[in-house]
């Protein structure tokens, strides 16, 4: 079984009049952070990303794939992984586009009827 991880940042700007953005963690193919269930999902993630995690709410899971909140202090992001804000993200260019929007529902930015 395979979960990917939901990694959000809110980055506030000193600017009063702009909005904040939510950022996510993603590879540079726009793809969530993966890992199999058969390698310790906890362990893959901290060899790769050199921080502790705390899983949260699992918010979808399918036949083969889970999508989970979690947190975790990154102090650098390894080659290849950076902070996407989610209004560059979109089914065209993103994989995991309807996981991060449906992400953003759970987290009440997004929602269905304003769409």
């Amino acid at each position: 079984m395979n979960y990917k991880i939901i990694l959000t940042k809110n980055i506030k700007y000193s600017d009063v009049q702009s909005e904040n953005k939510i950022v996510f963690i993603v590879d540079s193919n726009k793809q969530l952070p993966t890992f199999d269930s058969q390698g310790g999902v906890r362990r893959q993630f901290e060899e790769l990303f050199k921080a502790k995690i705390c899983f949260g709410y699992i918010f979808l899971q399918a036949k083969n794939e889970n999508a989970i909140f979690a947190s975790a202090k990154i102090k650098k992001l390894p080659r290849n992984w950076h902070y996407v804000p989610y209004s560059k993200l979109n089914k065209n260019n993103c994989k995991d586009f309807d996981i991060i929007h449906r992400a953003m529902q759970k987290l009440g930015y997004v929602s269905d009827f304003l769409i």
